[in-house]
């Protein structure tokens, strides 16, 4: 990650991090304005800085994940039963890996919990699809009837990993 990262930084403008160190060196000076310790993002973050990947061997990685995820995934499986798009719970990390084989994903509204938090489900078009998945969610919206906008709520599972003075 830490090749990967230092060349989607360069050039950028307004910052000082130019490697993941950096970032990590201004997250740990300005911890309210960054994930709090408990946070599983940051532990992620500071464990890629000990990895000691080359750039090389990242985007081999990379590649390698990417033929996976499309001859074996998500485009194998549009294409093989001739489906318009995947349907998943929303809570699946399947956008993740709709990413890297560059597959447009929508989260629709499904209801509520008794506590009044939205679940949904999660869309996955075939590549480059985007029309597609409009389609899909305008259908979607007229075949299900109009849904309340829920409350604001305080998800007391994630607040101990945001900062501080983001609550």
């Amino acid at each position: 990650m830490g090749p990967g990262f230092a060349q989607h930084v360069t050039g950028l403008k307004g910052t000082e991090a130019k490697s993941l160190a950096d970032l990590m060196a201004f997250n740990r000076k300005f911890p309210k304005r960054s994930y709090s310790e408990e946070n599983p993002a940051r532990k992620y973050l500071e464990s890629a800085l000990d990895q000691k990947m080359t750039l090389e061997e990242y985007q081999d990685a990379l590649l390698g994940a990417r033929k996976i995820a499309i001859e074996e995934g998500i485009i194998e499986t549009l294409d093989s039963y001739n489906l318009d798009a995947l349907v998943l719970p929303a809570w699946t990390e399947m956008s993740i890996y709709a990413a890297w084989v560059q597959a447009p994903t929508a989260t629709v509204p499904l209801g509520k919990y008794r506590d009044g938090k939205p679940y949904g489900l999660r869309l996955v078009a075939p590549r480059f699809d985007d029309g597609k998945l409009l389609q899909i969610m305008n259908l979607y919206e007229k075949a299900f009837p109009p849904r309340a906008v829920p409350k604001k709520m305080r998800w007391k599972r994630w607040e101990r990993f945001l900062a501080r003075d983001y609550l």
